[in-house]
Parts: C-alpha cells; structure tokens; sequence
C-alpha cells in the first residue's frame, strides 16, 4: 500500500520559509501549515494537498507564501529579509486573490464563505471602497502592532486606586427591574452598541464620544445597583456568535471589576470602552470556526488566535486612547506566560488588559458556545478563582470580580441548610458567600439576604442545578 509522500521543507526551529508551489503535487501532504507572508494560514499540517487547493495556490503563489510552525515569526519586527515581489506589493489586489483562494478551499471542505458584513446597520456611500480600506488595515495589521509598540512603551501600564476600600450601598432591589424589564434594558444595550461594532467590524473606526454614553449608562447602574448589578450581565440565551451582545457584556463586567478595584472614573470609563472594542477582531474569524462544535484544529486555533491584532488593525481607525489598543491586544495574555498572542507573562501585562481579560473570561464561561452549554456561574467563578490561585490571573482583580457577582455568583442555584433550593438574585462583597436569594419551588417565594441573617439560622450549603420548574420557565 502507498502513502502520499509528505511535504516539509523546514523545521519547527527555522524561519519561515517559502513555499515552492511548482513542487507540489495532487496527493501530496503538508508536514507544516501553509501561511501568506501576512501570516494568514490557508492550509493546516496534513492536509492533502487536491487538485483544486493545488490550483488555488498557483494563482497566488507569485505573492510568497511561506511554511511555518505557526505564525510567531509573521509577528516579528523584519522577520523577511527581502522585500516583498512586486506582484504582492498592491494591497487591494493581494487581498482579493486571497480572499478568492480562501473562498475555493472553504467551499471545496463543504462551507460556506463568509458575509462581508453582518454584525449591525452600517450606511455605505461606497461598500466596495469600505472592503478595500479595511482590506489594507488588515494586511498591514502586524506593521500596525509593531508602530504602536513605540508609543505603547511609554504608557503607564498600571493603575493605582483612588480608593482603598470603595463603599458599597446595597439597592435591595429597589427600582431594579424585573426580570423581563431586565431582558428588554439588556437588548437595548446591546441594540444601542451594535451600530458601532458594525463599524469597527468594517474597519471604519469609532469615536470615544460614541461610546462613552453607553460605558457611562453602564457605569450608572452599578453605581445604583451594586448588589443586583451582576444580573445583567448573566444572560445564558444569548446567541455565541452574537459578538456585539458578547462585548456588551464584557464591557459591564469589566466597568463592575475596575469600580471594586477603586479605580477613578477616567479609568474605569477606560475598561468600559477596553471591554466593547478588545474582541473586534474576531470578526475576521470565519463563522464556521466561531461555531465550530469540535475542538479546533491548527488552522482554527491560528484564525482565532490573530483576532488580538485584528482588534489593533481595526481600531487604527479609531479615535480612542492607545491604552484600548494596548489592552485589546493584551487582554488574552496571561500572568504566566500561557496567553495569546505574545505569550507575555508578569508586569509585562497592563492593568487595563488584566481586568478586560477577567471580564471577557467570566462573560464566556457563563454563556453558551456550540461545543458546551452556558457553564453555572459557581462552576465558571470557581475555576477563575483556580486560576487565580495558580498565578495566571490577577488575584486583585479576580477578587473584585467575586465582588461583583459574589462567590455563588447571581444567575445561579443553590441548596440552602434550609433544604430550600434558591436563585441566586444578588450579593454582598462584604461577604461574597452569603448571598441575597430567593427560594423557588414554594408556595410562597421569600427573598432572604444572607449576610442579615445569622449563619446557623441560614446558610448556602452548596450550588445546585437549577430544578426543573426553573428549567421549563427558562425554556418557555
């Protein structure tokens, strides 16, 4: 029995190098992806190489196209030590021919390309001439990472508290809408942002003056609402490619860190704005990988893996201030090294990112992917607390966060000494595991504050599902 013969032309430990496409046959292997000198993959390690892929790389072959481990080297300042050919030199051009070839291989695996546009209202004079501009951006997405990198060295990357201990007035609930009104406050939020995002999704940039009154709105109602804050931005039916309801989100969780942190308002409206704008990028990232219900493969895990500077590219058009860039681009790297996409580790991180990073992480924990349910906030909180305690997130910051929605975080379940099985509606951060709840499957619901009553008369014992009435009203 005969094997298609494998291709491999340099090792892990090389620099990229170019592919000869003449090479190449139908039936052939690749020992190692296939990127652009852009540092795109078009083709992961083991793929069989096809006639029409082999035809599809033949028609950009003239613009390099390289084979790497993976993209780390495309992200190095002067990582080519010759210019581009002249061929590959016309942004536009370039951007289509490629845009072509992807299309092919993707219809050729059975998909379906993506839409140019999809995440808001977006009024175009010209919408060919907006594809050509954020073609440009994104092509020179890596050039605008390593020009920001001067300006990022002389930003103050920490943030000191302008409080020590902020105070904390519970609402009670007073005014806080219910749980439909709450549904209807959150679209609207979401509904009000996503005009934005579309323009950042078409790399027409936005302005700090556009934002703000959202980030302020959100700041609001925390500031209002501190122990019932947390509901909003538990919201398990959202849609997991819904990238703008995501940021939303993520902006409120990270407005609610930065305010338990005794940050100034200057900086918390920063981690508000950081919040919405730090996943932009993931735009770019085809939706079949975003909802992908099988772990990635190498050419998924790159695609999502370069959404950080994506953000960056897309932002250059932007108005805002270059420390939303710096956390964008940040905010998925971890304090010990084991983060995206620099692998940065310790102080090397900013404040701002390490909140964003937080927030973003809880937001996703707590919502529905293709591959998962939405996890219970418990579940989601206490492996953020894990995390914490292993050094890879920041201990001030996740604590904070456990501020915000509490140790049985809100949204969630629990079994009461009681017997009673209670939602978990609000919190303490004075006492993040003695909740404010409220019992389900009574005849008589009774909302209880856990931190006013005596421990041995009431207190959780554990987090629980939720029980099956609350099951089928969620569904209904």
């Amino acid at each position: 029995m005969t094997h298609p013969p494998t291709i491999h032309q340099s090792s892990p430990q090389d620099p990229p190098a170019r592919l000869d496409v003449e090479a190449l046959s139908p039936g052939d292997v690749l020992k190692l992806p296939v990127f652009t000198r852009q540092g795109l993959m078009l083709l992961a390690s083991g793929t069989l190489v096809t006639e029409t892929a082999l035809a599809a790389l033949q028609e950009i072959a003239d613009t390099d196209l390289y084979l790497a481990e993976d993209d780390t080297p495309f992200r190095t300042p002067n990582a080519f030590t010759t210019p581009p050919p002249k061929t590959a030199r016309n942004d536009w051009s370039i951007a289509v021919r490629v845009r072509n070839v992807m299309r092919l291989l993707v219809q050729e695996q059975g998909r379906k390309p993506e839409p140019k546009f999809e995440f808001g209202p977006l009024d175009l004079d010209d919408p060919m001439q907006t594809l050509r501009d954020r073609a440009t951006l994104l092509k020179r997405a890596d050039e605008s990472v390593h020009r920001l990198e001067r300006t990022w060295a002389h930003l103050p990357m920490r943030i000191s508290p302008v409080v020590s201990r902020p105070a904390f007035t519970p609402s009670r609930g007073v005014h806080w809408p219910a749980p439909r009104h709450l549904d209807t406050l959150r679209a609207n939020l979401i509904a009000g942002y996503r005009s934005n995002f579309a323009r950042l999704a078409a790399g027409l940039g936005v302005s700090l003056d556009a934002l703000l009154p959202l980030v302020d709105t959100l700041i609001d109602h925390y500031e209002r609402y501190p122990d019932r804050f947390a509901q909003l931005l538990y919201a398990p039916g959202i849609d997991a490619a819904d990238l703008p309801a995501h940021a939303l989100l993520t902006s409120g969780a990270s407005v609610a860190i930065a305010l338990r942190l005794g940050w100034s308002r200057d900086d918390v409206r920063l981690a508000g704005i950081a919040g919405l704008v730090a996943d932009a990028g993931m735009v770019m990232v085809p939706k079949e990988i975003r909802r992908s219900t099988d772990p990635l493969d190498a050419l998924g895990t790159c695609r999502v893996d370069r959404h950080p500077t994506t953000t960056v590219a897309l932002l250059r058009a932007s108005d805002l201030p270059p420390l939303i860039a710096l956390a964008a681009y940040q905010h998925h790297e971890r304090l010990d090294g084991t983060g995206y996409p620099r692998r940065l580790s310790g102080t090397e991180i900013c404040d701002l990112a390490r909140v964003v990073g937080i927030a973003d992480a809880y937001v996703a924990s707590v919502s529905p992917r293709p591959y998962r349910t939405a996890r219970r906030p418990y579940d989601a909180m206490e492996e953020i607390v894990l995390l914490a305690a292993k050094g890879v997130l920041d201990r001030k910051a996740v604590r904070a966060l456990m501020e915000v929605t509490g140790l049985f975080p809100v949204g969630g379940y629990v079994r009461l000494s009681t017997g009673e099985a209670a939602l978990v509606i609000g919190v303490d951060p004075e006492r993040a595991d003695r909740p404010v709840v409220r019992t389900v499957d009574t005849p008589e619901p009774r909302e209880i504050a856990l931190a006013g009553v005596r421990f041995e008369e009431c207190f959780v014992v554990s987090p629980i599902d939720p029980p099956l009435s609350e099951r089928r009203e969620r569904a209904a």
